[in-house]
């Protein structure tokens, strides 16, 4: 699987069919398009994508801070079924995220 275009990722207002356009770059990423969404909600739409590769990274370093937290329970005895739970989640969704499903 390729990598996707590297972050950080802009908007701007775009003109004809689309609302917003995101990019990295000089690469296009994504478009806001104006069906079936009010302005907010598409600029709203807009943020989301565009703050993609940073949550992402996010994402991972919770993943390996998790991991740390994890097995400083193990070592102590200690019950913490809900960040294992966490950490399966996030590893999930970075899968999905990096076409890993």
């Amino acid at each position: 699987m390729s990598e996707h275009t590297p972050g950080p990722w802009s908007i701007r207002v775009a003109t004809g069919t689309c609302d917003r356009e995101i990019s990295g770059g000089k690469v296009g990423v994504a478009v806001v398009p104006y069906k079936y969404a009010t302005t907010e909600m598409r600029a709203a739409n807009a943020r989301l994508i565009a703050a993609a590769p940073k949550l992402l990274l996010a994402t991972k370093t919770m993943i390996e801070a998790a991991q740390i937290a994890d097995e400083m329970l193990d070592a102590l005895g200690k019950e913490h079924d809900e960040i294992k739970t966490a950490i399966r989640l996030a590893q999930k969704l970075v899968a999905e995220a990096e076409g890993h499903t």
